[in-house]
């Protein structure tokens, strides 16, 4: 597994806690399984029956339903240290900020965590 995936158990790990501590259904922060073509796990038959389904290039990893003051849920795209934002996540994540949706990539765990924090206001 690459490091990716390690810092998604991570983050999910830590929601588990948290989101119990806070009295939020764990189940508000869900991933997106939306890998292109670096997955590893879908060939282009399948990456082309999932587009028929609605599949979209660039949507970020993870989404936290829970709505906070003007925006109604918070998108994350999370990132390995070091990791690029390809260009049709910056695409993706212009679209859903214009309709109202907070968007953040974030590099590791942490900072994905604090990223969450701050959202909620939480500490």
């Amino acid at each position: 597994m690459n490091q990716e995936h390690w810092e998604a158990v991570a983050l999910l790990q830590w929601w588990a806690i948290e989101s119990n501590r806070i009295e939020r259904p764990q189940e508000c922060l869900m991933a997106i399984p939306n890998q292109g073509r670096g997955g590893g796990w879908r060939n282009a038959r399948r990456g082309a029956y999932m587009k028929k389904e609605g599949l979209r290039a660039g949507v970020p990893d993870y989404f936290l339903a829970i709505p906070v003051h003007d925006s109604p849920g918070l998108f994350i795209e999370l990132k390995a240290k070091g990791g690029r934002v390809s260009d049709s996540q910056k695409r993706m994540s212009e679209i859903l900020k214009q309709n109202g949706y907070r968007v953040f990539v974030c590099y590791g765990w942490e900072e994905a965590k604090e990223c969450i924090q701050k959202y909620l206001r939480v500490s």
